[in-house]
């Protein structure tokens, strides 16, 4: 089954680029400058308005906030219950 499943795509291999081998081990300082530039990057740019776009009509900065909390929805009670359920797993 593998084979013939290897045979097929066989010709498309042979096209593909391949990736070269890291000449260094790219150390965590590193790999966090990145992640961190990227981020920043990305926050800059979540702000920027389109062009053509109307912005007061489109933006809601906090409609996924409200989905995923859905404080209006649940009772006080079940908020507290499920609160002091997850607190152990949050704190360990």
């Amino acid at each position: 089954m593998a084979g013939k499943f290897l045979r097929f795509f066989s010709p498309f291999v042979r096209v593909m680029p391949e990736l070269k081998q890291p000449q260094r081990e790219v150390s965590f300082k590193e790999k966090l400058m990145w992640t961190g530039l990227a981020l920043i990057i990305y926050l800059i740019m979540s702000n920027i308005p389109l062009y053509g776009v109307d912005a007061q009509a489109t933006t809601d900065y906090y409609y996924w906030l409200r989905v995923i909390a859905a404080v209006d929805q649940i009772d006080d009670k079940l908020r507290y219950l499920i609160t002091s359920d997850l607190m152990p797993h949050w704190v360990i």
